[in-house]
């Protein structure tokens, strides 16, 4: 029988997907299951925000920012990808995990939700700025 490879990325702390491959891939009785976490950026420092991936923690200018989980996400895809302007749809894709269905006004809630609570100042922000016609990016 001929080796086969199967690369799987998960993204996001999508621990329940991987215990479910995991789980189907185990049944074969040849299998050989090897797990490799990356943690590209794990934390994340700018501008007096702070963010850690493995604690999911942010802090502005040294206070803890309760974030909900998927704003925590937002914040963490696009401060990873400081300086990239991304769709709506695209952030609702990377952060969401699934093939983006409908209307773009829940990543606009969330993001308006998010900004409350770390921009200093609504109408210059610091870190998540709009790209007209086009959706938001982290500034540079």
């Amino acid at each position: 029988m001929e080796e086969m490879t199967i690369i799987i990325k998960i993204t996001g702390q999508n621990e329940t997907l991987l215990r479910q491959i995991t789980d189907l891939l185990s049944d074969y009785e040849d299998a050989q299951i090897e797990v490799k976490q990356q943690t590209e950026n794990p934390e994340i420092s700018f501008h007096g925000l702070e963010m850690n991936l493995a604690r999911r923690r942010a802090r502005i200018r040294g206070r803890e920012v309760d974030l909900t989980p998927i704003e925590f996400d937002i914040l963490y895809f696009l401060a990873s990808h400081m300086g990239i302007a991304f769709t709506r749809k695209q952030i609702y894709e990377a952060v969401w995990n699934e093939d983006f269905v409908g209307d773009t006004e829940s990543v606009t809630t969330h993001i308006a939700h998010l900004r409350k609570k770390i921009e200093p100042d609504l109408k210059f922000p610091t870190y998540i700025q709009t790209v007209r016609k086009v959706g938001y990016r982290f500034i540079k």
